[in-house]
C-alpha cells in the first residue's frame, strides 16, 4: 500500500437538484475519513455528517469511490469533497513485539495523509514571499477593512479582498505546529522500533525531535523548533487582560503587553481591554470616568477578597487599602517579687504618673527595640523580598517569533522528506505472520515485488511420514510457478533447476542428502533468498538451516545452500510437501532494495 498521489481535494462540484453522487479521486481508510462541505448560495458551509447526511463508496480503494448524499443539493450549491484522517495516533507497537509490515505501512499512509491535510490547508492560506522574513498584521482593523501590504505589514488598505484576525491566524499556526511536532514524533518512533535501520535514519530521527521540540538554542541557523514557537506564541499573548504578575527587578524594563503599577495608576481609552476589564470588575473610577488603582505610597501586600467574606475582613470592600496592624493580644505579668520587665527581658521601661488618679497610679511605656526575643521595626511584616507589579494591559503584537506560514510549508516539506528517508532505509521488515496453520496443503504470498531479500522461518510438521518441504517462487504474483524447488530439509549444495545440480554443477563431494520428515515431530528452519525481485542473467541464491527428526525418528541438524538458475525478478513464494499436507507457523521477512 503506498499513497502514489498528492490529490486529497475533489470539487467543487455544482448541484442540480437531482445528481446525489459525487467522485472522490483519493484512498481512505474508514468512510469517517471523507469530509463532505456543502456550501450554500449565500456563501455559509455546512459540514455534513457521515450516515446522517450521506453514506461512502470505495473505502480503502485507490482510486477513491463517491460520497452519495440524501438530499440532492440545489442549482447554486456546490459540493467540496475532502480528505479528513483525524490528528491522533492509536498503532501501539511493543518493545521486542511481533513486527507487522502492513500495520506500519497504514501508519506510514495515515502520515502522509495527515501532511497532505496540512499542506491543503496551507494552500488557502496567506503566505509571505520567500523574500521576507515575516509577515505583521495592523492590531487596529475593524470589520469590513481592507489590507494593504506597506513596509512588511498588512494594515488598512484599500487594495486587498481579505480581512485577517491576527489573533486566529497566531491560533491556526499554533495548531498546524503541533500536528507538524505529531509527524515529527511519528517519525521518530518509527526508527526506534525500527532498531536494525541505517544510522541515516537514526541521524534523521534526532533531526526530527530537534525540529519539534527543541528550546535550548537553534536547530539550524537562526531558526527555532515548533515548540519554541509555540511557547513565543503563548507567552506574547495567552495571558489574561488584567492579570498582575510579580517582576524581580526594578520595573525599568516592562514587558510587552503589561503596565507598571504606580500609585493612583489611570487607566485611560489608550488602553481600551484593560480599561473595559477594570469597569467590568469593580475598580474605583476617577472624575473622568477612568478606573484608577489606589493612590498610596505604601509598598503593598496583595489579598485575596470575596464577596461577603465573614471570618476575616468581614464587611470590607473590593480595592480597599488596609494599613498594618497588630492583632490585639494580652500579656500575664507578676505583681510581686521582681519586675516583671526583668522577666521578660524588656528595657527602657518608663512610668508616668497618671492625671486624676493620684501619686500611686501610674502607666507603663515599653520600648521593645532593644528586645532580645525579637526583631523589631517600625511596622508588623512578616520575611518578605522586593518585586515590581505589572499589570496585563493589551495583547502585544506577534513579532518575528510567531511563526509565518511559509515556514509552515517548508517543515511540512521537510517532515516528508524525512518519512521518506525512514522509508527507504528500513532493515527487515514482517511481511507476514501466519499464525498456526492447521493441515494446509501449501502456503503462498505474493506481492513481495519491493523486496530485494527474503528471509523464511518456522517450524513445519507433515501430515504424510517421509514427506519433504518444498519451496517454489513466481516472476508474476502467482500466475505462474517456476517448475523447481529448494529443499528445505537437505544438507550439502542443492541444485533445484534441470542442468543444475550436484552432480552435474562441479560441485562433486557436496552431494545433497534430503531428509524425509517424521510426522510426529516439529522440523524448525531458517532461510533467505538474495537477489529475489532483481531481473539479472545470473542464480537466485538460497542459504539456511533446518533441525528436526527424520522419517526413521533420527535427530538431524543440517547446513543447505542452493541455486536457483531462473534469472527472472521474482515476487512470489509457496511451501508445500512433496506429498500430503502440513501443520506449523512461518514467518516471512523482507529487506527493501
Amino acid at each position: 500500500m503506498t499513497i502514489p498521489s498528492e490529490v486529497n481535494r475533489s470539487g467543487p462540484y455544482n448541484g442540480n437538484g437531482v445528481t446525489t453522487a459525487f467522485e472522490y479521486q483519493f484512498k481512505i481508510y474508514e468512510p469517517e475519513h471523507l469530509r463532505v462541505i456543502l456550501i450554500d448560495t449565500d456563501g455559509s458551509e455546512t459540514v455534513l455528517n457521515h450516515q446522517h447526511d450521506f453514506i461512502v463508496t470505495g473505502v480503502a480503494d485507490d482510486s477513491g469511490g463517491n460520497a452519495v448524499l440524501n438530499v440532492a443539493p440545489v442549482n447554486g450549491q456546490k459540493i467540496v469533497l475532502l480528505r479528513g484522517v483525524p490528528f491522533t495516533q492509536d498503532t501501539d507497537l511493543e518493545n521486542q513485539g511481533a513486527y507487522y509490515a502492513e500495520t506500519v505501512e497504514v501508519r506510514m499512509d495515515l502520515l502522509t495523509m495527515q501532511i497532505q491535510q496540512l499542506k491543503e490547508q496551507t494552500d488557502r492560506s496567506i503566505l509571505a514571499d520567500y523574500g521576507q522574513s515575516g509577515l505583521k498584521i495592523a492590531n487596529n482593523l475593524d470589520e469590513g477593512d481592507t489590507l494593504m501590504m506597506v513596509g512588511g505589514l498588512l494594515g488598512k488598505g484599500p487594495n486587498s479582498g481579505m480581512i485577517v484576525n491576527a489573533a486566529g491566524y497566531a491560533t491556526q499556526a499554533y495548531q498546524a505546529r503541533d500536528a507538524a511536532q505529531g509527524h515529527a514524533q511519528d517519525a521518530e518512533t518509527s526508527a526506534v522500533e525500527t532498531a536494525s535501520s541505517a544510522a541515516t535514519a537514526a541521524q534523521w530521527s534526532a533531526r526530527a525531535q530537534d525540529w519539534a521540540v527543541k528550546l535550548d538554542g537553534v536547530v539550524d541557523g537562526t531558526e527555532h523548533s515548533a515548540k519554541y514557537w509555540a511557547n513565543q506564541a503563548y507567552l506574547n499573548g495567552g495571558v489574561p487582560i488584567g492579570t498582575i504578575i510579580d517582576v524581580y527587578g526594578n520595573g525599568t524594563t516592562i514587558p510587552p503587553g503589561y503596565l507598571k503599577i504606580i500609585p493612583g495608576l489611570e487607566i485611560t481609552t489608550a488602553y481600551p481591554e484593560l480599561r473595559t476589564w477594570a469597569l467590568a470588575n469593580g475598580w474605583s473610577v476617577n472624575g473622568a470616568g477612568n478606573p484608577v488603582f489606589p493612590a498610596t505610597d505604601d509598598a503593598l501586600f496583595k489579598r485575596q477578597w470575596r464577596a461577603s467574606q465573614t471570618l476575616r475582613d468581614a464587611g470590607r470592600v473590593f480595592g480597599s487599602v488596609q494599613a498594618d496592624a497588630l492583632q490585639d493580644h494580652r500579656h500575664a505579668m507578676p505583681t510581686s517579687g521582681q519586675s516583671p520587665w526583668a522577666i521578660f527581658g524588656i528595657k527602657n521601661v518608663v512610668s508616668s504618673v497618671v492625671a486624676g488618679f493620684g501619686s500611686t497610679a501610674t502607666t507603663t511605656t515599653i520600648a521593645y527595640t532593644d528586645s532580645p526575643d525579637g526583631r523589631m521595626a517600625s511596622e508588623t511584616r512578616p520575611a518578605n523580598i522586593t518585586v515590581t507589579w505589572f499589570i496585563k494591559a493589551y495583547d502585544a503584537p506577534f513579532d518575528k517569533a510567531t511563526l509565518d506560514a511559509t515556514q509552515l510549508v517548508n517543515d511540512v516539506a521537510d517532515a516528508r522528506t524525512r518519512v521518506a528517508t525512514l522509508e527507504t532505509t528500513k532493515g527487515w521488515e514482517l511481511v507476514d505472520d501466519t499464525g498456526e496453520l492447521t493441515n494446509v496443503a501449501a502456503y503462498t504470498r505474493t506481492g513481495l515485488d519491493a523486496f530485494r531479500q527474503i528471509r523464511i522461518s518456522g517450524i513445519l510438521r507433515p501430515s504424510s511420514n517421509n514427506a519433504v518441504p518444498c519451496l517454489i517462487f513466481s516472476p508474476d504474483n502467482g500466475g505462474t510457478w517456476i517448475n523447481s524447488s529448494y529443499y528445505i530439509s537437505a544438507s550439502g549444495m542443492v541444485g533445484v533447476s534441470a542442468g543444475y545440480d550436484a552432480g552435474t554443477s562441479g560441485v562433486g563431494a557436496m552431494t545433497p542428502s534430503y531428509r524425509g520428515l517424521s510426522n510426529t515431530y516439529d522440523m524448525n528452519f531458517e532461510g533467505m533468498i538474495f537477489e529475489f525481485n532483481k531481473a539479472k542473467a545470473q542464480s537466485k541464491y538460497y542459504k539456511g538451516q533446518a533441525v528436526g527428526v527424520d522419517s526413521g525418528n533420527a535427530y538431524f541438524s543440517l547446513l543447505v545452500g542452493g541455486a536457483h538458475s531462473t534469472s527472472a525478478a521474482l515476487n512470489g513464494l509457496r511451501i508445500y510437501m512433496s506429498s500430503g499436507n502440513f501443520t506449523g507457523r512461518l514467518l516471512v521477512e523482507g529487506r527493501r532494495g
